[in-house]
C-alpha cells in the first residue's frame, strides 16, 4: 500500500527523483515550532529556603564508570547531554550534532518558504561559546550502570527543596499545562519530607534507588471510586516511582527561570541543564521495566516541552521524544478515550482528554514544522474534548454538574482555564491535520478544489469557537495578563497559519495575481500580528522564550513569503495590493530582522535559528533595493540615490526599529 504522504521512493522513475534542495543540513537552517506555556507572570516566584539556596554542588569526580549495557541501548533522547567537544556520535539536542546529515523538510516546513522562491536559509554561524554546556553530570552518567544512575538521581535530592518550590511556581502559574493543576502541593513535598539524601551514603541513595524502581514496576490501581489524591498517592511518598520523580524534576527545569534562588553554584541556565538530566534519566530507567502509566505519558509530555525550551526549537532529539511521547498515548489507549467509562474515575477521564489532546496538539505543531507526517493521527482517535472545567473541581470532588457549561462543553464563566487552551488548540489542530494531509500527498490532483474546501471550512470553525476566545485586534487584550494575552493571539495566529498554507497551495497550483495578492494579505497579517506580542520586553526568561518562538514560528514564514514574492513583482515590475504596499512590506520585515538580531544572544537556544532568519531575510531585501526600478507601481517609495533608507537600516540591528514594549500593560 502506498504511503499517504510519501510516495514509494524506490518505485519512482529516476526522473521524478525528489530535488535536491528538499535535503536540507539541520545544522545550516534550523526550524521554528514550540510549545506555549507562558507561565511565569511576574509576581508568582517565591523565595526558597535559605538552607536549600546554599547547598554545595556534589563532585562526581569519584564515581564509578561502570558501563551498562542497557544504558548503552538506550536512545540518546533519553540519556544526560553529552559534554561539548566529547568524541560522541550520540545527538547533541543543543546544537543539532547527530541529527541526520540530510534532515527532511516537507512543504509545510518554514524553511520550504524559502527554497520554493531559490533563497535558501542562510547558514547562521553557530554560537558554541555560548550555548549552555552539559556539566560533568553528563560525562559521570553515561558511565553508570542503573543502579549508579538511580543513586545519582536520588542524590539530586540534596535540592529537594529547591525542586519542590520550582515545580509548585509551575503548577501555580502554568496556563496550558494539562495536568499540572492535578497533582497537589503535598503529593510534591513529599520528596522533601520523604527523602533527606544530605544523611545518606552512597549505599543508601542505591537502596533508596532499588525500592523506586521496586516501586515501577508495581501496576497502578484505578478503579470508579479511587480518588485524585489517592491516585497520585500511589507515585509519591514511600509509593516514588520514577515516572512521577521525571515529571517533577521537568516541571522544575521550565520554572527555573524565574526569580527563586538556586543552590550555589548553579546559574538558571545550569540548574534547568541539571533538571532536563534528571528527567531524562528517570524516563530512561522507567523504560527498563517495560511498564506503562498515565503519569509516565504527563512527564514525556512536560519532558518534550522542556527540552524544546532548552535546546531551541529544531533539536532532532524532540522529533524522537515525541515518538516516545506517541507511542505511549497508543499504548494506553488514550486514542480511544475511556471505552470502558464506569471503571475510571471522572478525574481520570479528564486528564486523560487533556493529556491526549495537548500531545495531539503539540503532533500537529511539530509535522507541520518539519514537513513530515503527524505521529497521532485523527484517522484512529475518537477522544472527545476535555470538559472547560477546573482540575481543582476533582480535587475538592465535585461533581460535574457543578460546573455552569453550555451546550458545546465551554464554561460561560468567561475565565481562561489549562482546559479551556487544550480545547481551543486541538480544534485548530485538527484542522492543521487537514492541511498536512493536503500539502504532504503527493497526488496533486484537485488539491487546489481541496484547498478551497478547507478555506470554507477553517472560517466555519473559528467562528464556532466562543466569541471570548477569538482575538480580532480590538477585544482588550492590552487589559489581560501578559501570558493570557500572549497565548489569546497565539491562537488566533494558529488560525491564520492554516490560511496562509492553503493559500499557498493555491498559489502553487495556478499563480495568479489576485491569489497571490490574498497569499501576501494574510502573510502581512500574521506578520504584523506576531510583532504586536503584549509584553514582549518583559524580564521574564520563560516569556522571552515563548515570544521569540512566536515570531519564528510565525512572523519568519510570512515575511519569507513577503519578502519573496516582494522580489519576484520587482523583477517584473508588477504592482503590490494596495492593502500590502511596497514600502508597507519592506518596513515590516525590516522591523523583523531587528527584533530578530537584537533576540540572538549566545545563550538563547533559538540563537542560530534568529540569526539564520535575520540574515536570509536582509539579503532577499537587498535583492529587491539592488534590483529596484521605479515605476508607478511602487511610486510610494522614494528610490533615488538621496532616499535615507540606507541597505545599514536593513541589514544592521537597529534597535530604534523595534517597537517601545513598555508601552503595553505588563501587570493586566
Amino acid at each position: 500500500m502506498a504511503c499517504e504522504y510519501h510516495p514509494a521512493p524506490l518505485t519512482q522513475p529516476l526522473s521524478t527523483a525528489r530535488p535536491a534542495f528538499n535535503a536540507v543540513n539541520a545544522n545550516g537552517t534550523g526550524g521554528w515550532f514550540g510549545v506555549l506555556d507562558l507561565s511565569m507572570d511576574q509576581g508568582i516566584a517565591a523565595t526558597v529556603n535559605a538552607s536549600c539556596a546554599t547547598s554545595p554542588v556534589p563532585s562526581l569526580s569519584n564515581r564509578p564508570s561502570t558501563v551498562s549495557s542497557a544504558w548503552d541501548a538506550r536512545s540518546s533522547a533519553d540519556r544526560p547531554l553529552p559534554v561539548e567537544g566529547a568524541d560522541r556520535g550520540d545527538l547533541d539536542v543543543r546544537s543539532g550534532k547527530g541529527a541526520p546529515d540530510h534532515t527532511y523538510y516537507g512543504s509545510t516546513s518554514s524553511v520550504s518558504v524559502f527554497l520554493e522562491a531559490g533563497s535558501p536559509p542562510t547558514k547562521s554561524i553557530s554560537h558554541a561559546d555560548g550555548v549552555v554546556a552539559a556539566t560533568d553530570v553528563s560525562a559521570a552518567t553515561s558511565e553508570m550502570n542503573d543502579i549508579e544512575l538511580g543513586g545519582w538521581i536520588i542524590g539530586q535530592l540534596d535540592y529537594a527543596g529547591t525542586i519542590c518550590t520550582l515545580a509548585e511556581i509551575y503548577v501555580r502559574a502554568s496556563q496550558v499545562s494539562p495536568v499540572a493543576t492535578l497533582v497537589p502541593s503535598e503529593s510534591i513535598r513529599t520528596l522533601e519530607t520523604s527523602y533527606t539524601p544530605l544523611a545518606f551514603s552512597k549505599i543508601e541513595q542505591r537502596r533508596a534507588a532499588r525500592a523506586v524502581t521496586e516501586n515501577t514496576r508495581q501496576p497502578v490501581t484505578i478503579h470508579s471510586n479511587v480518588s485524585a489524591r489517592t491516585f497520585i498517592g500511589q507515585f509519591t511518598g514511600e509509593n516514588l516511582r520514577w515516572e512521577f520523580l521525571g515529571l517533577i524534576f521537568a516541571w522544575a527545569g521550565r520554572a527555573a527561570m524565574s526569580d527563586v534562588a538556586l543552590p550555589a553554584g548553579f546559574t538558571k541556565a545550569t540548574f534547568a541543564q541539571r533538571m532536563m538530566e534528571c528527567s531524562n534519566s528517570c524516563i530512561a530507567l522507567h523504560r527498563q521495566q517495560a511498564t506503562s502509566s498515565d503519569v509516565l505519558a504527563w512527564c514525556l509530555y512536560e519532558n518534550l516541552v522542556l527540552l524544546t525550551f532548552q535546546h531551541g526549537e529544531s533539536s532532532h532529539a524532540a522529533w524522537r521524544r515525541l515518538g516516545d511521547l506517541s507511542a505511549e498515548i497508543y499504548a494506553l489507549g488514550l486514542h480511544r478515550g475511556s471505552e470502558r467509562p464506569l471503571e475510571v474515575p471522572p478525574f481520570l477521564v479528564q486528564a486523560r482528554r487533556k493529556v491526549f489532546h495537548a500531545s495531539y496538539t503539540i503532533d500537529k505543531v511539530i509535522a507541520t514544522f518539519f514537513g513530515r507526517p503527524p505521529r497521532i493521527s485523527a484517522h484512529y482517535c475518537n477522544n472527545t474534548l476535555p470538559f472547560d472545567i477546573d482540575d481543582s473541581a476533582f480535587l475538592v470532588g465535585l461533581p460535574l454538574t457543578h460546573a455552569a457549561l453550555d451546550a458545546n462543553v465551554w464554561n460561560d464563566d468567561g475565565r481562561f482555564r489549562p482546559a479551556t487552551w487544550v480545547r481551543v488548540r486541538s480544534i485548530n489542530s485538527q484542522l492543521k491535520e487537514k492541511v498536512l494531509e493536503l500539502l504532504l500527498d503527493p497526488d496533486t490532483a484537485a488539491k487546489s478544489t481541496k484547498a478551497e474546501e478547507l478555506l470554507a471550512r477553517s472560517q466555519d470553525t473559528w467562528e464556532s469557537i466562543p466569541s471570548s476566545l477569538r482575538y480580532d485586534g480590538d477585544c482588550g487584550i492590552s487589559t489581560l495578563p501578559t501570558a493570557t494575552g500572549t497565548i489569546l493571539l497565539m491562537v488566533f495566529l494558529e488560525h491564520l497559519q492554516n490560511e496562509f498554507q492553503l493559500r499557498r497551495v493555491l498559489c502553487q497550483s495556478q499563480h495568479d495575481l489576485t491569489r497571490r495578492d490574498s497569499l501576501l494579505e494574510v502573510s502581512m497579517h500574521i506578520l504584523t500580528t506576531a510583532m504586536g506580542l503584549p509584553g514582549a520586553a518583559t524580564k521574564s526568561a520563560e516569556l522571552q522564550k515563548d515570544q521569540t518562538w512566536i515570531l519564528l514560528h510565525f512572523a519568519v514564514p510570512s515575511a519569507g513569503v513577503l519578502a519573496n514574492e516582494l522580489r519576484l513583482r520587482t523583477q517584473r515590475g508588477e504592482p503590490t495590493p494596495p492593502s500590502t504596499s511596497r514600502s508597507q512590506i519592506i518596513r515590516q520585515v525590516s522591523v523583523l530582522i531587528s527584533i530578530l538580531e537584537a533576540v540572538s544572544w549566545p545563550a538563547e537556544g533559538n540563537s542560530d535559528l534568529c540569526d539564520s532568519a535575520a540574515k536570509t531575510l536582509s539579503r532577499i531585501l537587498s535583492d529587491v533595493l539592488d534590483n529596484a526600478v521605479p515605476t508607478l507601481a511602487n511610486a510610494d517609495y522614494d528610490w533615488t540615490p538621496t532616499s535615507p533608507l540606507s541597505m545599514t537600516m536593513l541589514t544592521e540591528p537597529n534597535l530604534d526599529l523595534i517597537p517601545n514594549w513598555s508601552d503595553f500593560n505588563w501587570t493586566g
